[in-house]
């Protein structure tokens, strides 16, 4: 594994002098054992960077030979500047030993689905240390069927669409793994809703823009029978943004950039409508993902992970 420690003044200009490069290998949230570090030694800075070389499987050979599953690999560094003698030191355990490379989480996923109507999933695409998956592909099934291949955006995110069932499913299972770990597989169950009248709302992104999306039972043969669909979206207590439409099955509205500004880091979509005196409502909450990127000082060739094959997971 290729590691960089890169260093600069805060105006943007190259120190010069050398870097050190330590390694040690503890569980996740534990401390270092100064006995069981490595140390690499010390090369100069060129044009503010050095580079080091880490042998894997020699550490983990150290370690008795037993690949350290969920443990973190920990790269403390220090810079000497030549000029003072001053050195500064850094820290990353962002790397990690992992069986499974990718995460899924499904926690911005409504669990249940309507009868006749299509399902959008919120799925992120996580490495083993919880950062966003970007541009990975995984796989999902739907109820056991052939796997879709589909890859997640810069954000670690997908929206996949769940036809509607054309049976009636006690249940819907839904699975996504990364190529080659299926036995890594996420598995998600559907529960249905029943209810003769229905209306789900959902925010879904699609080639980087925002809508609401909504759904509904309403008859249109007899449409004088339902109120119009008001939709509400909600930030810190706060309605932000309404819109009304007359009675329809589906509607789907762009989120403007000023409203996804007011909603920022989290909002709620209600819709509702009026049936036979009846109120039909469905509600979701959403997030509007943060565009900022982290910059590491030590910066490796790995995706933040290291299988238990003695090889690194490597940029593409």
């Amino acid at each position: 594994m290729d590691v960089t420690v890169s260093a600069k003044y805060f105006y943007g200009k190259a120190v010069e002098g050398i870097a050190g490069l330590d390694i040690n290998v503890r569980k996740e949230g534990g401390v270092s054992d100064p006995e069981r570090v490595v140390t690499m030694g010390r090369h100069s800075l060129k044009d503010g960077n050095a580079f080091f070389v880490v042998n894997i499987t020699k550490i983990v050979q150290g370690l008795g030979g037993q690949f350290p599953a969920d443990a973190v690999l920990e790269l403390s560094s220090r810079v000497y500047e030549s000029a003072t003698g001053k050195e500064e030191s850094r820290v990353d355990d962002s790397l990690m030993f992992v069986e499974c490379p990718f995460k899924f989480d499904f926690s911005r996923s409504k669990t249940t689905y309507r009868k006749g109507i299509a399902h959008y999933m919120q799925i992120n695409m996580l490495y083993a240390n919880g950062k966003p998956a970007h541009r990975e592909v995984f796989h999902l099934t739907i109820d056991g069927g052939t796997p879709q291949e589909h890859r997640s955006n810069y954000d670690g995110h997908y929206v996949a669409r769940i036809p509607a069932a054309n049976q009636n499913f006690m249940s819907r299972i839904i699975q996504v793994y990364a190529p080659g770990f299926e036995k890594c597989t996420t598995g998600l169950v559907l529960q249905p809703y029943t209810g003769d009248s229905q209306i789900v709302v959902d925010k879904v992104d699609m080639e980087g823009t925002s809508f609401i999306w909504a759904n509904t039972t309403i008859n249109m043969n007899q449409a004088a029978q339902y109120t119009g669909i008001l939709m509400l979206i909600t930030a810190r207590g706060r309605i932000v943004e309404t819109r009304y439409f007359p009675p329809s099955i589906d509607q789907t509205f762009q989120l403007e950039q000023d409203v996804l500004d007011k909603v920022s880091p989290v909002g709620r979509v209600f819709a509702f409508y009026v049936h036979n005196a009846q109120l039909v409502a469905d509600s979701s909450i959403f997030h509007v993902d943060a565009k900022c990127r982290e910059k590491y000082n030590i910066q490796t060739n790995s995706h933040r992970s290291i299988r238990n094959v003695g090889r690194i997971q490597r940029h593409r």
